[in-house]
């Protein structure tokens, strides 16, 4: 907070002096000004309610709000008497910055105090109300922003930000339109997008089946019904095809599941053969090493689905590193 940095006491006339000109700077809007006064009253321990509530004042007429709320945060973190008096300035800059889910918190914990007056609460109670409103209204506003921006970066072929726009649509919960869901049946659209429009009917636990085209396969499927990607079988299953690597390798063995998860999300919510699992724990392997620069050299040729699989995985890596960076 900065409330002390020396140990000088101001002489009283001084300090009189000092809140007379701040008080006025503030009633001219000098904010400036004032807050150059207010501060330097600050700095010499002069801690009353008033010249904190000015200098919050300043603050925020001045545009610099996140110091001001900073500020008020530790204010409230002193939990004296002057915390109501406070709460409605902090509630203030809340609103004022639309961090509309912050003030929601903030009203609900000041609800929950037993000493508040009828008056006080209905006002609260108001500010949740308004808040809520706000929240959605502001919500409804980003959504439609962003798929705007989507179908735009769909037109211009940006594969990366059409990623990032259909993550942070999921991200806030949004309804997936007909449209979007319309592109996971299309031959133009990346298979990455497609699993990130996937993963975002799964949020939202669509019941209806989806058409999905990727890799010249074209299947329905049901989103609430189908496995998680964060909770693949799969991907579980094959790991333990290559969990001997772990011992001797641990860099070798991250490698692989890395490679591992990147493939299945690329295919998602397509699936490789249970059958494979095996050829694909080899094709990892070998593709590993080559990764880490270790001699791959095989006793025999390596077999055509081993091979097969091996440049499948490749391409996917290449597939999704081209879209998603971690």
């Amino acid at each position: 907070m900065g409330l002390t940095q020396d140990n000088i006491i101001l002489f009283p006339k001084w300090r009189e002096m000092l809140e007379e000109e701040s008080l006025q700077a503030l009633k001219e809007k000098r904010y400036g000004t004032a807050l150059k006064k207010l501060n330097k009253l600050i700095e010499h321990k002069v801690e009353d309610v008033e010249i904190f509530t000015g200098k919050l004042i300043c603050l925020m007429e001045l545009g610099r709000l996140p110091e001001a709320q900073s500020l008020c945060e530790e204010l409230l973190a002193l939990k004296n008497e002057n915390y109501l008096h406070y709460i409605h300035i902090y509630l203030t800059i809340l609103l004022q910055t639309n961090q509309y889910e912050l003030l929601m918190e903030e009203v609900q914990s000041l609800l929950e105090m037993e000493h508040l007056t009828p008056p006080e609460r209905e006002q609260f109670l108001q500010l949740f109300s308004m808040s809520k409103k706000m929240k959605e209204e502001s919500e409804e506003e980003e959504v439609n922003e962003l798929l705007a921006k989507f179908n735009r970066a769909v037109g211009e072929g940006n594969i990366p930000l059409q990623w990032h726009y259909i993550d942070r649509l999921n991200k806030l919960g949004a309804e997936p339109e007909n449209a979007v869901i319309e592109h996971l049946a299309a031959e133009t659209i990346h298979p990455v997008i497609k699993t990130a429009i996937f993963q975002w009917l799964q949020a939202q636990q669509v019941t209806e089946p989806v058409r999905i085209h990727k890799f010249d396969k074209c299947k329905d499927f049901i989103p609430i019904k189908i496995e998680r990607l964060d909770n693949n079988q799969d991907y579980k299953l094959i790991v333990k095809q290559f969990a001997h690597v772990e011992e001797n390798n641990p860099t070798l063995f991250q490698v692989m599941k890395k490679l591992l998860y990147h493939f299945l999300y690329v295919l998602y919510p397509y699936s490789p053969s249970r059958e494979h699992y095996s050829d694909i724990a080899l094709a990892l392997t070998s593709l590993g090493k080559k990764l880490l620069g270790i001699d791959t050299y095989h006793h025999g040729d390596q077999s055509a689905t081993v091979s097969y699989y091996e440049d499948l995985i490749q391409y996917a890596e290449t597939l999704y590193s081209s879209v998603i960076e971690e």
